[in-house]
């Protein structure tokens, strides 16, 4: 009997596919750990995305004749801006959170004007988000009651600037420090092409979601892979040299880094006006 448990514990310890599996386990609850822990924790995050389609650029003077006017004005370049802004931390924030040296401020750079600034949304009406003119044609400041977790704003600006790059977002929220802004520019309103049906397809319910969590576990049994069973992994030899192990783990984090990146939510739930065309 003794013999016998000896011989089943000597052929678990000894079993690559055990270890494997073990392994997977163990990296996976890390990582699960990692993300439920900094999820957990109690700050204020406000975050901004700037979206841009260029409607018209620099076109006008080469047709004879043609002029765009706003409001009885000639304009030489039309940009359309979205902004969303909301909380992605777990803490409230407060107008009082609003440092008062340092605003939060919609501006237009150089020679730049802003046409027009509204409000398209509102997570909650309970928000109070609000757009006052500073600076005809130059600036605007943006107020709110609260901001809870994953609410917000989303901004659409009309102005003659070429891209995002023309538009600027800045404030200062207490213990949070400057808003984080990410900027991405359409040039313009592209025709329906392949990569359209590409964005269609990642934006369906939970399609995202589930394509990172595949791209993650296949790293992660890359790496288990690599590690336990070395034999079930293709060898690189340069020299005399053997790379699996170092290549299969390159890929694994290649892998992992792409599903969390694929799963990482770029606006809160509600915010696909954001992402929508004029």
């Amino acid at each position: 009997m003794h013999v016998q448990i000896n011989s089943l514990i000597y052929g678990l310890a000894t079993n690559p596919w055990l270890a494997i599996i073990s392994t997977f386990i163990g990296i996976l609850s890390l990582i699960l750990g990692i993300i439920f822990f900094i999820k957990s924790k109690k700050t204020k995050n406000p975050k901004v995305q700037i979206r841009s389609i260029n409607l018209l650029r620099d076109s006008v003077e080469k047709f004879n004749g043609l002029q765009i006017l706003y409001n009885g004005n000639k304009i030489p370049n039309v940009t359309v801006t979205k902004i969303a802004l909301w909380n992605d931390g777990k803490d409230t924030i407060n107008n009082s959170d609003i440092a008062s040296a340092d605003p939060l401020l919609i501006k237009c750079k150089d020679d730049y004007l802003i046409l027009e600034a509204k409000i398209i949304y509102t997570k909650k009406e309970s928000n109070d988000v609000k757009l006052h003119q500073i600076e005809q044609g130059k600036s605007y400041a943006i107020e709110f009651d609260y901001l809870d977790f994953e609410e917000g704003a989303v901004i659409q600006v009309l102005h003659t600037g070429n891209s995002s790059n023309d538009i600027q977002f800045c404030g200062t929220i207490k213990s949070a420090g400057k808003v984080n802004t990410r900027k991405k520019h359409q040039k313009f309103i592209r025709p329906f092409l392949a990569i359209d049906i590409i964005d269609l397809i990642m934006k369906r319910k939970n399609f995202r979601k589930w394509f990172g969590i595949f791209y993650i576990i296949m790293g992660l049994l890359l790496l288990s892979l690599a590690l336990f069973a070395p034999n079930s992994v293709t060898e690189l030899t340069v020299e005399g040299k053997t790379f699996s192990l170092y290549l299969s783990i390159f890929l694994s984090i290649v892998f992992v880094s792409f599903g969390f990146i694929v799963i990482r939510k770029r606006i809160p739930k509600g915010f696909e006006i954001f992402e929508e065309n004029i």
